[in-house]
């Protein structure tokens, strides 16, 4: 909803996308937010436990846990699911 660029600020990535509810907060764009810094947070912790081990050589990164998966599967889902929902045209 801002016109131009130096309106944007970090709280527009938490409001909704169209001029008649961009002064409201969207849940479906917080909670995909918040899950996905806490994924990206315990992968990072994965990965620095492993280059802090005493392993010589390090062959591949860690494996994505199925919960960290699913967790990201299903907060992505629900903000596509918020956005494939028809919403009345602006009157």
């Amino acid at each position: 909803a801002n016109r131009n660029i130096e309106d944007a600020r970090f709280s527009d990535l938490f409001s909704g996308e169209e001029v008649r509810d961009a002064a409201h907060l969207d849940l479906s764009r917080v909670q995909m937010f918040f899950f996905t810094i806490v994924i990206v947070v315990a992968y990072a912790a994965a990965i620095g436990t492993m280059l802090s081990s005493d392993a010589i050589k390090i062959e591949a990164f860690p494996d994505l846990q199925q919960g960290m998966v699913a967790l990201l599967g299903i907060s992505h889902a629900g903000y596509l699911t918020k956005k494939a929902i028809p919403h009345p045209e602006s009157e």
